[in-house]
Protein backbone atom coordinates (compact mmCIF):
# COMPACT_ATOMS: atom_id res chain seq x y z
CA UNK A 1 0.00 0.00 0.00
CA UNK A 2 1.46 3.41 -0.56
CA UNK A 3 2.57 6.48 1.19
CA UNK A 4 2.46 3.71 4.38
CA UNK A 5 4.92 4.10 7.51
CA UNK A 6 7.45 0.80 7.88
CA UNK A 7 9.95 0.43 11.36
CA UNK A 8 12.78 1.38 8.89
CA UNK A 9 10.49 4.45 7.62
CA UNK A 10 9.47 6.53 10.51
CA UNK A 11 8.11 9.70 10.68
CA UNK A 12 9.98 12.47 12.39
CA UNK A 13 9.41 13.66 16.10
CA UNK A 14 6.33 15.11 16.62
CA UNK A 15 5.14 14.81 12.66
CA UNK A 16 1.78 13.67 11.62
CA UNK A 17 0.31 10.36 10.82
CA UNK A 18 -2.80 8.85 10.24
CA UNK A 19 -3.74 5.34 11.41
CA UNK A 20 -6.91 3.28 10.44
CA UNK A 21 -9.44 2.34 13.54
CA UNK A 22 -12.54 0.70 14.39
CA UNK A 23 -13.79 -0.04 17.57
CA UNK A 24 -15.89 -3.39 19.16
CA UNK A 25 -18.99 -3.06 21.04
CA UNK A 26 -18.04 -4.02 25.12
CA UNK A 27 -21.10 -4.92 25.83
CA UNK A 28 -22.55 -6.53 22.67
CA UNK A 29 -19.16 -7.58 21.59
CA UNK A 30 -19.74 -6.54 18.01
CA UNK A 31 -18.74 -3.58 15.52
CA UNK A 32 -22.91 -2.74 15.12
CA UNK A 33 -22.82 1.00 14.63
CA UNK A 34 -18.75 0.90 13.90
CA UNK A 35 -17.15 2.15 11.04
CA UNK A 36 -13.75 2.30 9.90
CA UNK A 37 -12.37 5.81 10.64
CA UNK A 38 -9.40 7.51 9.70
CA UNK A 39 -7.39 9.16 13.12
CA UNK A 40 -5.03 11.56 13.03
CA UNK A 41 -1.78 11.50 15.64
CA UNK A 42 1.53 12.95 15.98
CA UNK A 43 4.96 10.62 16.55
CA UNK A 44 6.62 10.86 19.65
CA UNK A 45 8.60 7.43 19.33
CA UNK A 46 5.98 5.60 21.96
CA UNK A 47 5.79 1.88 22.53
CA UNK A 48 2.02 2.88 20.75
CA UNK A 49 3.57 4.51 17.56
CA UNK A 50 5.74 1.64 16.64
CA UNK A 51 2.85 -0.46 17.53
CA UNK A 52 0.81 1.37 15.55
CA UNK A 53 3.62 1.11 12.03
CA UNK A 54 4.22 -2.04 12.85
CA UNK A 55 0.94 -3.35 12.33
CA UNK A 56 0.53 -1.37 9.13
CA UNK A 57 -2.40 0.88 9.65
CA UNK A 58 -0.15 4.31 9.96
CA UNK A 59 0.19 6.20 6.11
CA UNK A 60 1.61 9.45 5.67
CA UNK A 61 -1.12 11.11 4.06
CA UNK A 62 -5.52 11.35 5.08
CA UNK A 63 -6.10 10.68 1.52
CA UNK A 64 -3.73 7.80 0.91
CA UNK A 65 -5.27 6.40 5.03
CA UNK A 66 -8.64 6.71 3.42
CA UNK A 67 -7.89 4.77 -0.29
CA UNK A 68 -6.30 1.94 2.06
CA UNK A 69 -8.82 1.37 4.53
CA UNK A 70 -10.45 -1.19 3.25
CA UNK A 71 -7.41 -3.29 2.68
CA UNK A 72 -6.16 -2.89 5.91
CA UNK A 73 -9.22 -4.01 7.55
CA UNK A 74 -8.91 -7.39 5.11
CA UNK A 75 -5.56 -7.67 5.80
CA UNK A 76 -5.83 -7.53 9.78
CA UNK A 77 -8.64 -9.41 9.90
CA UNK A 78 -8.98 -11.48 6.74
CA UNK A 79 -12.79 -10.66 5.98
CA UNK A 80 -14.44 -7.69 3.77
CA UNK A 81 -16.25 -4.88 5.90
CA UNK A 82 -18.60 -6.21 4.64
CA UNK A 83 -18.82 -9.97 5.41
CA UNK A 84 -19.15 -8.83 9.22
CA UNK A 85 -21.66 -10.78 10.78
CA UNK A 86 -23.41 -6.88 12.29
CA UNK A 87 -23.02 -5.57 9.03
CA UNK A 88 -25.54 -8.37 7.69
CA UNK A 89 -28.23 -6.40 10.45
CA UNK A 90 -27.72 -3.25 9.09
Amino acid sequence: MEDRYTLTDLPGECEKYYTIDWYVDAVTETLEHSNLQVTFRRFWGSALDHALIASGVAFKTQEAAERNKYAVYKALTGKEWEEREDARHE
